[in-house]
């Protein structure tokens, strides 16, 4: 799976996870927006603005436990995401995580609802809640395995 950071050039804090990338796509656009209906108003007399430059860095995060499957499904605040290796296929059974940074091998958190033979780590919070779904089975028909939802 691969992760998207985003840093603000001036700041000097490369790689450090922000908001999601559609809450910046939006505030982006509700500015840009503000910024031409000010600029219409005002006519001439205003000075040209100029924006701080943006970088994204792509890295590849896969636990090491499956190299064929991982999903992450939520980012919080302080860069803490939820997610989980395995395609959930008869044999390969989803397996929850939680991985913190610097998002090396020995950061990952295996994160499993207790007597379930899959768990999907889905979402978290600031405060330390995690959201997912789990199954007690692992049939070869994905239907035939019945979905809970828990929070930890």
């Amino acid at each position: 799976m691969t992760l998207i950071h985003h840093a603000h050039s001036k700041s000097g804090r490369r790689g450090a996870p922000r908001r999601a990338l559609a809450g910046r796509v939006a505030a982006a656009a509700v500015a840009a927006g503000a910024l031409a209906a000010g600029l219409a108003a005002a006519g001439p007399a205003v000075a040209s603005t100029h924006a701080a430059a943006v970088s994204y860095h792509f890295r590849t995060l896969n636990s090491s436990n499956d190299e064929t499957f991982n999903q992450l499904l939520g980012i919080n605040s302080r860069g803490r995401i939820a997610g989980y290796f395995g395609s959930g296929a008869q044999g390969h059974k989803n397996k929850g995580y939680t991985i913190v940074p610097p998002y090396k091998q020995r950061n990952y958190r295996t994160e499993n609802f207790p007597g379930s033979a899959q768990t999907q780590v889905t979402g978290l919070n600031d405060t330390g809640i995690t959201v997912g779904f789990y199954s007690r089975t692992n049939k070869a028909n994905p239907a035939a395995n019945a979905n809970f939802g828990f929070y930890a």
